[in-house]
């Protein structure tokens, strides 16, 4: 929150001192943000935001102490908190209209109090006294200069004669200085003229505005101007004209420090002969590269094309500079671009068949860098360089002890991996890889000692194993094997590699069971002990998750008391963490006993407090895991005591089907086993209406979920049928039931059944066309459908014109063959259909005979 205050906040400040947050979108995001962060932390971190402040944040507020409630002693002049830090202040006082607080717990309370979050946020921002000094933003130089232009002119009633910008090109951020005078914060410069002194330059940076103490270049002493003109007379291909159309380029000499003038005369010399060039190169590598600064000043001054040309020379040891030069700049995302721009790739792959392993190395580690986008790329196997780089792998480096030469062919294939492993990230690419026989290469590779090797191998089999080809191929070629050993790795880095790709490659059982065979839930359950370490942490309960996709696995995860530990990392961890470890709970909690552990540990508190969050794939996780607990009574108990039934309801109107969904289905257990759960249903603001609402979507997994619901919320509940009744819930139901998705089906056919059940709605359906498409779920194979519809058909079967449409569309059939069926609930059920459409039969029959 604070870096984003100082980087991005747009304040405005007054000569007294003060400052307001600007009125700008920008600073309404902001804003809108800090307030979903401040409660957010509350809930998802709550240790944290009770941390207790040094100063207090002080503003004015339009609370009242009426508005505050328990645990609050109020006084005549105001109120304050009845905690109090360690020198007995109290960490909240309020006294209208100033307020203090001392945490963000205590704000985030205030601002549920608040009828407009926002404006309170911003009041607090404004009134705490802030160390920072306020920056000059874009925005505010160009407001301050469009108001200066008014006052210029050549008239007698002008205050200025002219004022303008030195350079005429605008960055897209809005600056007019160059980029390496950007990263120092300047802004633009500008070029004023008054009556009655003469023309100044003002350099405008986001610490204020100064006056530059030297002249302008057109100001200069007469003795320069003579200088000028007695070079312009002089020969076009003069040495010194060059050396003074350099100085007269338009970022230069008179803004840039000595180090820029000295990068910007070695790449004048870089363009002279072998002997210049390698001087030249040795000199660059002299100076810290690694800076953005001296990286975009070597591609702004032309020294980039010229390193690229001398790629396309034939002279080995001009090319080995270059490399080392462009292997070290090339870590900038502006200059990857700018390679590919001025078509380095082109020069860079063909360097791979020189027969020069040093050569190959610093080419290949070159490419790895720039072939970070997806043009680059899509540009390295335009160019044939996928193929190239796998040859590089054929190395044998399997001793420990290596010569000098298999350590250069040994570094060459490290690179060569480390390039594969940024073009792997394109699914082309995966496959070109494969095609060209990577896959051997890349597990041979494998079972090197030498832990720089196998850190760019296992990233690039991490990479493809996302496709299934590769998976099977990992399988059979015995890199499983491997993968868990360098789970013991010493390497945090290699351990955190290796469970990423278990994490990708577990997903087919048959590699769980190699898991299981080599002892990868041992290893991976000793790396919980690292947690410090989030990356690893977050690899590490990946694959834990997706091991525990086997029950023999889960089962051994249990000896090491895994189970515990996932539910103390529920709390104070990264969403990539959260991700795993929920998903991780949900897969241990399909064992009966786990869910009890879960409770015990406290980890339905920690699961329901997730449920505020907003990451999507958490969500997902933590609703299956929630519902898949609620089956347990002690925890279903504590679910109700929490109040998850209208916080998992809610998610019901979060944007992503998915989560949609997986709020329906945890919904389903928590309505069976939850005490007064209708009554509760019905108190629920729009609750019902947001059913209706999402019956109307096009993915079938939130249909059938939805259909789950309803099917539950109206099973033995006649108020709640004649509540969704009245919303119009048969139409809709009726408009579904031509759906071929056998789990729509079945869950649709079960709500069918439980709104029969009350007033017209059996004729109802019968109007809206329901019957026919019902009749063909009994020819479905998948024998959950058979169960649902035959109750549905059985409730449908009560009204008369019904019995006609089910006979004339044949059901009694497929019924007298259900009537056999193993489970006696579908027996019977298929029985009562077929009895009431023979007594409506023989009822019409005793009619005729009668008349």
């Amino acid at each position: 929150m604070g870096a984003a205050l100082t980087r991005a906040a747009q304040w405005t400040s007054s000569g007294s001192g003060s400052r307001t947050l600007a009125l700008s979108p920008l600073n309404e995001t902001l804003l809108s943000e800090m307030v979903q962060f401040v409660e957010d932390l509350r809930s998802l971190h709550p240790q944290t935001a009770d941390v207790v402040f040094e100063e207090p944040l002080q503003w004015r507020t339009a609370l009242q102490t009426s508005d505050l409630k328990a645990d609050y002693t109020l006084t005549d002049s105001g109120a304050r908190s009845e905690q109090q830090d360690s020198t007995g202040r109290p960490l909240l006082h309020l006294s209208p209209p100033h307020v203090s607080a001392l945490s963000l717990s205590l704000l985030s309370e205030l601002l549920d109090l608040c009828g407009d979050k926002e404006a309170e946020v911003r009041a607090c921002l404004q009134g705490t006294s802030c160390r920072q000094c306020v920056h000059l933003h874009v925005s505010v130089v160009k407001n301050e200069l469009d108001s200066l232009v008014l006052f210029c002119g050549d008239d007698d009633h002008s205050l200025l004669r002219s004022l303008h910008y030195t350079s005429d090109f605008e960055f897209a951020n809005g600056c007019r200085a160059p980029p390496h005078r950007q990263l120092l914060g300047e802004v633009a410069y500008i070029r004023i003229e008054t009556y009655d002194t003469e023309p100044v330059c003002a350099t405008y940076s986001n610490r204020g505005v100064f006056l530059n103490k030297v002249k302008t270049a057109s100001d200069r002493t007469p003795a320069r101007s003579r200088l000028r003109e007695a070079l312009s007379e002089s020969s076009p291909e003069s040495e010194e004209e060059e050396e003074e159309g350099l100085e007269r380029r338009p970022d230069t000499s008179a803004d840039l420090p000595s180090e820029q003038l000295r990068l910007q005369k070695l790449i004048r010399f870089m363009r002279g002969n072998q002997t210049a060039t390698l001087l030249t190169m040795c000199a660059l590598r002299d100076m810290d590269l690694k800076q953005e600064t001296y990286q975009l000043s070597i591609r702004d001054l032309g020294g980039l094309d010229a390193l690229l040309n001398i790629l396309d020379t034939g002279e080995s040891r001009c090319i080995m500079g270059s490399l080392k030069i462009l292997r070290v700049i090339s870590h900038s995302a502006q200059i990857q671009r700018s390679m590919v721009r001025m078509r380095g790739v082109q020069s860079l792959v063909p360097l791979l068949d020189i027969q020069v392993p040093e050569l190959q190395a610093l080419a290949a580690e070159t490419l790895a860098n720039v072939a970070k986008f997806r043009k680059a790329r899509r540009t390295v196997r335009h160019c044939g360089g996928i193929g190239k780089l796998v040859r590089l792998l054929d190395c044998a480096p399997d001793s420990h002890s290596l010569s000098p030469r298999e350590e250069l062919h040994v570094e060459a294939a490290r690179c060569g991996a480390l390039a594969l492993w940024s073009c792997s990230r394109s699914s082309r690419n995966k496959e070109a890889i494969r095609k060209a026989g990577g896959i051997p290469l890349l597990g041979r590779l494998l079972r090197s000692p030498h832990v720089n090797m196998l850190i760019p191998v296992i990233g690039t089999l991490q990479e493809c194993a996302s496709e299934e080809s590769y998976r099977n191929a990992i399988r059979s070629e015995g890199m499983i094997k491997d993968l868990v050993k360098n789970l013991s790795s010493e390497n945090e880095e290699l351990q955190m590699h290796s469970a990423s790709a278990i994490f990708k490659c577990a997903e087919d059982e048959k590699t769980r069971d190699l898991i299981h065979q080599y002892k990868g839930p041992q290893r991976l359950a000793l790396l919980l002990s690292k947690p410090e370490n989030k990356q690893l942490l977050a690899a590490a309960t990946g694959a834990i998750w997706k091991c525990s996709l086997s029950q023999k696995n889960v089962t051994k995860f249990q000896e090491f008391r895994v189970l515990e530990k996932l539910v103390s990392l529920t709390s104070e961890q990264p969403e990539e963490v959260l991700v795993n470890v929920v998903a991780a709970l949900g897969e241990f909690a399909q064992i009966p006993t786990n869910r009890g552990v879960i409770g015990q540990s406290g980890g339905i508190e920690k699961l329901v407090r997730l449920l505020t969050g907003r990451n999507q794939a958490l969500l997902v996780n933590v609703t299956r895991a929630l519902g898949i607990c609620a089956t347990d009574m002690k925890n279903m108990a504590i679910i109700d005591q929490l109040d998850g039934l209208r916080l998992v309801w809610s998610l019901l109107k979060n944007p992503s089907p998915e989560v949609q969904s997986s709020a329906a289905w945890a919904l389903c257990p928590i309505i069976h086993n939850g005490k007064d759960v209708g009554e509760s249903m019905r108190r629920l603001i729009g609750g019902f209406q947001l059913l209706i609402k999402l019956l109307k979507s096009t993915d079938n997994e939130v249909l059938a979920s939805i259909c789950a619901v309803i099917a539950k919320i109206t099973e033995d509940k006649e108020e709640n049928v004649a509540l969704l009744t009245d919303y119009g819930v048969v139409p809709l139901l009726a408009n579904l039931t031509s759906t071929t998705d056998d789990l729509l089906r079945r869950h649709l056919a079960e709500a069918v059944a439980y709104c029969c059940m009350w007033g017209q709605n059996r004729a109802a359906f019968g109007k809206a066309g329901a019957v026919p498409p019902l009749v063909r779920y009994v020819k479905s194979k998948d024998s959950g459908v058979h169960e649902t519809t035959v109750v549905a058909l059985y409730q449908l079967s009560k009204d008369v014109d019904n019995c006609i449409s089910l006979h004339s569309n044949g059901v009694v059939q497929p019924l007298l063959e259900l009537m056999g069926h193993e489970d006696e609930d579908v027996a019977f059920m298929a029985a009562g259909c077929v009895r009431n459409i023979r007594m409506l039969a023989n009822a019409n029959k005793f009619s005729k005979w009668n008349n």
